[in-house]
């Protein structure tokens, strides 16, 4: 979100400087490190779950992204498999 600070340091994910724990994705980043970026306002920092080394197109390659650019909204919870559920 904006002002916040974003970066990928050995293979992990660091939002404000705290370890983000991501149990929805199976890997660490397998593209190397990256950052620190500044969120700046109105604009958010989308990255996808596939951590392996060029599977995901991101923020991490295209920048932040406009608020007013995001439509939609999640309808389901397709994995893990467990956590399977409408919304």
């Amino acid at each position: 979100m904006a002002g916040d600070e974003v970066k990928g340091e050995n293979g992990f994910l660091y939002v404000n400087g705290s370890l983000m724990k991501e149990s929805y994705t199976d890997t660490r980043i397998g593209d190397g490190d990256f950052g620190p970026i500044r969120i700046e306002q109105d604009m958010v920092f989308v990255m996808g779950d596939n951590r392996h080394a060029r599977s995901s197109s991101d923020s991490r390659v295209f920048g932040a992204v406009a608020v007013s650019m995001i439509e939609g909204r999640a309808e389901w919870i397709l994995w893990p498999y467990a956590s399977l559920a409408r919304l």
